[in-house]
């Protein structure tokens, strides 16, 4: 079972963007050493639900995907100035 910490800040954005986020994986790649995969994290609902599973915190709706192994996930609020956007933790120990 994956365990999910959502911050007062970060709960404090997803509320104001519609009560939802949604954690995803993307591939990153550099010059010369292959690709990784990297989880993000937004305010909103998956395109496509079936593939994710839904958690609630407080009055929010998490959404991870359904093949995530990991121990534990963290949600948190970065602000530079006027701007935010919601960062992610995965561990998987």
């Amino acid at each position: 079972m994956t365990e999910i910490e959502v911050t007062p800040t970060a709960l404090d954005y997803i509320r104001s963007h519609g009560n939802n986020a949604t954690v995803l994986f993307g591939y990153r790649s550099g010059c010369c050493g292959g690709r990784v995969q990297v989880p993000s994290v937004f305010a909103g609902v998956p395109d496509d639900p079936t593939q994710y599973q839904q958690f609630s915190v407080e009055d929010c709706s998490i959404w991870l995907p359904s093949d995530l192994e990991a121990k534990r996930v963290t949600i948190d609020l970065a602000k530079l100035w006027v701007f935010a956007k919601l960062v992610i933790q995965v561990k998987d120990t």
